[in-house]
């Protein structure tokens, strides 16, 4: 069984008998026989209350997700800056979490744009002749 909000991984292979389910680690489920070729196979369809990260036809020891602690890093477009940081590296970095997720950073302080001339930096300065 899945339990609700669970990540997880659902394998579909195919053999001279049919097809082979296996959700996870668990155990396969009896093959389901199938009439047609697998090669014949050009699309899927997926039906469901689900979030799919990854479909996609793949050797059988391919890992479509990344392993716990990899880091991933947004960046600006070239040119632009984040808003509260002119200065700094436009980056935000984010972690993958033992549940699967990456950790979500406060998006609404993060905004990429363009440096302008008419924003003031320090509107304190005082200016001498």
């Amino acid at each position: 069984t899945i339990d609700y909000d669970q990540m997880f991984t659902l394998r579909l292979r195919c053999d001279v008998d049919g097809w082979i389910v296996q959700v996870n680690n668990d155990g396969p489920y009896p093959f389901y026989s199938h009439t047609i070729p697998f090669e014949s196979i050009s699309k899927l369809l997926l039906r469901g209350d689900f979030e799919v990260g990854f479909v996609g036809f793949v050797p059988e020891y391919f890992r479509p997700y990344p392993p716990i602690g990899f880091n991933v890093t947004f960046s600006c477009p070239t040119g632009m800056v984040l808003d509260h940081d002119w200065f700094g590296k436009p980056t935000v970095l984010m972690t993958c979490q033992e549940n699967g997720k990456f950790d979500s950073p406060d998006w609404s302080i993060y905004q990429c744009v363009l440096p302008t001339t008419t924003e003031c930096y320090d509107c304190t300065m005082k200016f001498r002749r």
